[in-house]
């Protein structure tokens, strides 16, 4: 593989560790009306882009199916467990 795939896989890595990371802490401090609101247009943006790459077809489907997998997806996972560690801490510290 070359420099720019090892680049592009650092920096899906990089966002989902971050958006994981801010996912996990607005659950951690009770702010999970933040962390919906950062869930709820990210997935609906998923399910608009899916809907969008199966409905077309060529370069177009492409790009509306790599714009969901490497954009979207590592953020949706990042905050589903970022926000699913948090909420477990929140509640074993209570």
């Amino acid at each position: 593989m070359g420099t720019q795939q090892y680049i592009l896989f650092a920096v899906v890595g990089l966002g989902a560790i971050l958006v994981g990371w801010l996912g996990y802490w607005l659950v951690r401090q009770g702010r999970a009306v933040m962390w919906w609101g950062l869930f709820a247009p990210t997935a609906v943006l998923a399910v608009v882009l899916g809907w969008q790459a199966n409905q077309h077809t060529g370069w177009d489907a492409l790009g509306y199916f790599l714009g969901l997998v490497v954009f979207v997806l590592p953020v949706l996972a990042g905050l589903l467990v970022g926000g699913g560690i948090g909420l477990i801490r929140r509640r074993r510290d209570a």
